[in-house]
């Protein structure tokens, strides 16, 4: 046995931890299925590291480039500094100026993003595959020569500027405590700064700065290169050779001393956020070093006491004492992952509370969980199912969306370890480790988790675990290098096609339809119910059929909450249930060998709900909670009024927050009713997607759902909104943002103008290279976060645009929204233009569709808006066929006279802004409170 005693502040450790200890019995199933992640790693000569995975699942390429240079090693006076100058790198290249980059990748039918973390700036694209070799010479051109300039930094300092503002300044918890508990932690400077960036050292950045910085790091042999997906290994090595092997080799980067000194007592911090409607409470606790036998069992104690409805912390602090609604965790919480750091580090959770709960009343209930963990051994059958959890959410990683989550690992462990085969190997040893210290955070002020940072990839990189199955080959000798980059790009050529994967659709003699289809590289499966009842069907009761779904988890078939929890998490998988307008959907992803038992629990939950009382007031305090911080976001205020004001407030699209005394009105009998009124066989559409066995399913589904009851026929209610022109004011006093929604009718999903809407979308402000976001985004700096888009409903449809702006720039941001729209109207793009856009859209699709859980989602679209099984079958050729001048046709379709705005901001600086623009001249400004 080791004991080590860790050197830094971590109050929960396990006592002695079998790690070894077979699956229980009531684990036990079929032999789990086996992954293979084939790979190749190699490094050039100049000392760039190059990872290489093929699958041939859909015809996409992904391309990630990791740098060692991360927020915690900045400069001092300069916090934000490593975040800024990701920015400044999208702003064009020598061979790529400004918006060649953005553009490129878009109308190659690809995504792209970036993010700075604790060790490393990632940058990535996710196109067709036949796009590669553009890809690799655009990194390469960044990598060697970007352009940074007076102007390129004082826009991106402003875009930066605003997403502070909305994603601290004008947010309920702001940095609390993704960035407050490190603070606190940590005493090194280098890990205890505002990583995010003052506003006033963000603005102080110079352009000699920014070179300096790149000189220092951006180098290749402080990078790694990651391609992944449909490729040919020798066709892209050549490639990678030809784009990168001319580039010298520079000095070795030299780091400063980030360790951390151990922490010997707690340490404890309180603040007041003005914003913030509930107290939150946080602890933090340093980590043994990244790689160790003992830091490997943290990551099993993490799935133990923070990882789903079936973990230790949940249980007591949601379930049994009901002082959370939701607890939230891990370690290098919430900016990534127990892999991708190197340096100290943090495990965390944290969650809000109602504020009759005093702090030792929480301390008390928390110390309990790690008490019992560090005297009473844990069962074989907790950590069979801590085990499982982790390979589940392993494979979830690998087989993401775009393979973000698969190339991140390979490329962190080639970063700092130099061997992306090192995840393939994992010790099991017995650990026992001892506390030495806590940190924790609150904020005492007036329920949901804070606002994730950053970029919206980080969820999808937060989950990964412990190991990769994989095979490292070794690399062929490589060829001449080219002297230099060539300055003209490569050519494109034609995309292979996407088809969507077959599935069979069959009839039970119920009525319930059921869609299976085989499909994904990774041993899981999704087993989806899909339900024809939402919002829709509640009448006045808003909010009923949410709290239904939520509360059909606590109790159901004779199982209590906690053993839902534990069968769902057995099969490495957690029990999901949620609510929309016109359906509701209860779900699980598991391992392959467990899909069988899943079918079953789902039908259970869906068919055999218990609501019982004593759960029923717990649940609806985290709903209170929800509400409560709701009322505080500037996003959900205007949501809330441009529902109501578009809709109107006798329609249940229109009625999106109860009135607490309302809500509070809600039980257990009411639920019951309105599960018996709305739940059944003819109106649920059962999907499963994955790697299963479908004779073995086919009995399952029949078994599980067979005897159900028919049960009602599904029931929509007509829409008939209210047209603007109409604005709409929510005044929040002092706000440094603005955040604008705006609303026009859309073409019925299905009908002529629906596909030529979508394309126009993109083209206008639904995509990243799209007009709006480059003229308010990248050229004015005015937003961090603009974006428009295309809500489907069964019977409406609606396009809508939101953004927040700087609070003195709300009538400048408008003005040239609004320019946007009537030049898209007067004048059809260009060819080149929008044939992008076209090629984007049909790309895009590919990309949404190359896993399971994206392919469910899509097929239940289709069917809930009662769409022809070929629908997606022609949606490419039908985008692909959209001309230029239906584009502007389908523009048309916005009359700034007939628009639905609201404008959530401070009103007094606002206002005036608002009356002075010519648009909204003789229309009466209404002032609004929500709910």
């Amino acid at each position: 046995m080791t004991v080590k005693r860790w050197m830094t502040a971590l109050a929960l450790a396990g006592a002695a931890l079998p790690l070894g200890l077979a699956a229980s019995p009531a684990a036990a199933q079929s032999a789990p299925a086996k992954l293979k992640v084939e790979m190749q790693y190699y490094t050039l000569p100049n000392g760039l590291r190059v990872v290489l995975a093929k699958d041939t699942l859909s015809p996409t390429v992904t391309v990630g480039v990791y740098y060692g240079i991360g927020f915690r090693i900045e400069p001092r006076e300069r916090t934000g500094f490593a975040h800024l100058f990701e920015h400044l790198l999208f702003q064009g290249s020598k061979n790529a100026p400004k918006g060649v980059h953005i553009s490129t990748i878009s109308n190659a039918g690809g995504i792209l993003n970036g993010s700075t973390r604790y060790d490393f700036t990632n940058y990535f694209e996710v196109v067709p595959s036949n796009a590669l070799e553009r890809m690799l010479w655009l990194e390469a051109d960044r990598m060697s020569a970007p352009v940074i300039n007076d102007e390129v930094l004082k826009n991106q300092q402003g875009v930066v500027g605003n997403e502070v503002k909305v994603n601290v300044l004008n947010q309920p918890y702001s940095t609390w405590p993704w960035i407050d508990l490190p603070m606190l932690a940590n005493t090194n400077w280098y890990n205890s700064h505002n990583f995010y960036g003052e506003l006033k050292e963000i603005e102080a950045a110079t352009v000699e700065d920014a070179k300096q910085f790149f000189d220092s790091f951006y180098k290749p042999s402080n990078a790694v290169l990651v391609v992944a997906g449909d490729i040919d290994y020798a066709a892209t090595k050549a490639m990678v050779e030809k784009y990168y092997g001319w580039m010298p080799k520079a000095p070795p980067v030299t780091l400063p001393d980030i360790s951390e000194p151990r922490q010997t007592e707690e340490k404890f911090r309180a603040r007041t956020d003005k914003l913030a409607p509930k107290p939150g409470w946080a602890a933090g606790y340093h980590v043994p070093a990244r790689g160790t036998p003992e830091w490997f069992a943290m990551g099993l104690i993490d799935q133990m006491l923070v990882k789903g409805n079936d973990s230790r912390l949940y249980r007591k602090l949601v379930a049994e004492t009901g002082i959370a609604g939701e607890v939230g965790g891990g370690i290098n919480f919430p900016l990534g992952n127990m892999f991708n750091y190197q340096g100290p580090m943090l495990w965390s959770f944290n969650f809000t509370h109602d504020a009759n709960r005093s702090r030792d009343e929480i301390k008390a209930a928390v110390d309990a969980v790690i008490e019992e963990l560090r005297t009473k051994k844990v069962t074989p059958e907790e950590l069979a199912r801590a085990r499982t959890k982790m390979r589940s959410s392993l494979y979830s990683t690998i087989d993401g969306t775009g393979r973000i989550g698969l190339i991140d690992l390979l490329a962190v462990y080639a970063l700092f370890d130099n061997d992306p085969n090192k995840v393939t190997r994992r010790r099991r040893r017995t650990i026992c480790a001892r506390p030495t210290g806590r940190s924790m955070s609150s904020i005492p002020a007036r329920p949901s988790q804070p606002r994730p940072p950053l970029s919206k990839e980080a969820s999808e990189m937060r989950r990964m675990i412990a190991s990769l199955t994989a095979a490292a080959l070794l690399a062929a000798p490589m060829g001449v290098a080219a002297q230099e980059l060539p300055s003209t790009p490569p050519p494109i050529p034609a995309p292979k096609p996407f088809k969507v994967p077959a599935s069979e659709t069959y009839v039970l003699a119920n009525g319930m339809k059921v869609t299976l289809i085989p499909y994904g590289v990774v041993p899981k499966a999704v087993v989806s119910l899909q339900t024809y009842t939402g919002s829709i069907n509640e009448g006045p009761d808003t909010w009923l059929a949410g709290l239904t779904l939520d509360m059909m988890r606590e109790g159901a078939a004779g199982m209590t909450a906690a053993q839902i929890a534990q069968k769902a998490a057995e099969m490495g998988g957690g029990i999901g249930t949620g609510s929309g307008p016109t359906s509701s959907g209860v779900s699980i992803n598991v391992l392959s060998e467990r899909t069988v038992d899943a079918i079953g629990l789902v039908a259970d939950v869906a068919q055999r709900p218990s609501f019982p009382e004593t759960e029923l007031a717990r649940v609806k305090a985290n709903w209170n909670r929800r509400l409560a911080i709701g009322l505080t976001q500037p996003g959900v205020l205007a949501n809330a009024a441009v529902t109501r004001a578009y809709y109107g407030t006798d329609h249940p699209y229109g009625r999106v927050l109860p009135t607490p005394a309302q809500f509070n009105a809600y039980d257990a009998a009411k639920l019951k009713a309105w599960h018996a009124a709305n739940f059944g066989a003819k109106r649920s559409h059962l999907y499963i997607a994955g790697r299963f066995d479908a004779a073995a399913v086919k009995a399952a589904v029949e078994k599980a759902f067979g005897g159900w009851a028919a049960g009602p026929e599904r029931a929509l209610i007509p829409v008939n909104p209210k047209v603007g022109p109409q604005v709409l004011l929510v005044d929040r006093p002092g706000a440094p943002q603005s955040t604008i929604n705006l609303v026009f009718p859309a073409p019925d999903a299905g009908t002529p103008g629906d596909i030529p809407t979508r394309v126009m979308n993109a083209l206008l402000g639904g995509s990243f290279s799209s007009r709006i976001t480059r003229n308010i985004r990248e050229n004015k700096g005015y937003t961090y976060s603009p974006g428009s888009g295309v809500g489907l409903l069964p019977t409406n449809a609606l396009w809508t645009f939101n953004a927040d702006v700087t609070t003195t720039a709300t009538g400048a941001s408008l003005t040239e929204v609004f320019k946007e729209i009537r030049a898209l109207q007067t004048t059809p793009p260009g060819d080149e233009e929008a044939n992008g856009m076209r090629q984007y859209m049909a790309g895009l699709f590919a990309i949404q569709n190359s896993t399971p859980g994206a392919l469910v989602n899509t097929l239940a679209t289709r069917d809930a808006l009662g769409l022809p099984r070929d629908w997606l079958d022609k949606y490419v050729p039908s985008t692909l066929g959209v001309t230029n001048a239906q584009i502007s046709e389908a523009a048309k379709r916005l009359p700034l006279d007939k628009l639905t705005l609201v404008v959530v901001g401070d009103l007094k600086v606002v206002t005036p802004q608002l009356q002075a623009l010519p648009e909204l001249k003789d229309i009466e400004f209404q002032t609004v409170t929500v709910p």
